[in-house]
């Protein structure tokens, strides 16, 4: 069993770098501009701003590229099959936006809940890749903010997870740490560059998750800064027994971390996070591609993987597989 996982891990890690490559590498003949930041090839090649309409072209142009090979070396009846395929993970696609009106749309105790606001024009698209979903957030129709969510069960742990991002794009700006009960951990790793913003966030205490989000600069960053700075009027807890364990795990340290710390992963200054989780009762699992935002079961997830693993037998590889 041990053999078997750390090959598992292996793959998964080797699949990450494959992705950096794709993501930072884009084919010439295709895409001949390099994206305007080295950290916003998933959005190449749009740019922060981009409409709805342009989102779902670019990820149609995505789903073409994955089933071109494919198409080429199939047969007649592979290649109807494949074209099928090809139209429901499209129209999957576009019927996963949801417009943040007011009403449930079933985000709210998400995994992503934080990262949306409503009725001030926000909506998303949402793409269901093999080990990740991709979340594309617009603000009046105007890409400022993707979200890419992995289970850690694909991706070992999140030191490797960072080690992988930070192989790839150098040492981070910033560094995040809580410091609960004298055992400091790191939360979250910042890169920033003029155009885009890239945070790596350690999700798996109560979501079982790692997160990857990249924000614009500027417009984004400034929205981000304003949620950050506003009262926090959301109740986490329905009792005073939840209450309570709310207060155990937010509980106020004065001690902090001691400011020549250096970090063995990040090598940069520290920031001390001691709001960071969230108790296990109100964690909602991963989103399976046949559930509702923010719902899912044993059963559900069992019969995903199953529907997943058929799929992968005659569709090509997704992109998801590895990190943006």
């Amino acid at each position: 069993m041990r053999t078997r996982s750390l090959s598992h891990h292996m793959g998964a890690r080797a699949a990450l770098f494959a992705l950096f490559a794709l993501a930072a590498a884009p084919a010439a003949a295709e895409q001949p501009t390099a994206p305007k930041s080295k950290y916003a090839g998933i959005i190449h090649p749009l740019d922060w701003g981009a409409s709805t309409a342009d989102v779902l072209d670019k990820l149609k142009a995505e789903i073409d590229e994955r089933y071109r090979d494919a198409m080429k070396t199939s047969d007649t009846i592979k290649i109807d099959r494949l074209i099928r395929q090809k139209a429901d993970e499209m129209e999957r696609i576009r019927k996963s936006k949801v417009k943040f009106d007011g009403q449930r749309s079933g985000y709210e105790t998400s995994l992503i809940a934080a990262e949306i606001v409503p009725r001030e024009g926000e909506s998303l698209v949402r793409v269901d890749d093999r080990v990740a979903q991709r979340y594309y957030i617009m603000r009046d129709d105007s890409l400022w903010k993707v979200v890419v969510t992995y289970n850690v069960s694909t991706m070992g742990s999140f030191k490797q997870f960072v080690d992988s991002v930070r192989t790839k794009y150098g040492n981070p700006n910033k560094a995040s740490f809580s410091d609960d009960g004298g055992e400091r951990r790191i939360t979250a790793v910042t890169w920033e560059d003029a155009h885009t913003r890239m945070v790596v966030k350690d999700e798996s205490e109560f979501y079982s998750s790692y997160v990857l989000k990249f924000v614009q600069v500027g417009r984004g960053t400034d929205l981000e800064q304003a949620r950050a700075d506003r009262p926090r009027t959301r109740k986490t807890a329905a009792d005073s027994r939840a209450e309570g364990l709310m207060a155990d795990i937010f509980e106020e340290d004065s001690r902090g971390a001691q400011d020549d710390l250096v970090d063995e992963i990040t090598g940069v200054q520290a920031e001390v996070d001691l709001t960071s989780g969230r108790p296990q009762e109100y964690a909602v699992p991963q989103m399976a591609e046949d559930t509702e935002p923010g719902k899912t079961t044993r059963k559900t997830r069992k019969s995903s993987k199953t529907k997943k693993k058929k799929a992968a037998e005659t569709a090509p590889a997704s992109n998801a597989d590895i990190i943006y």
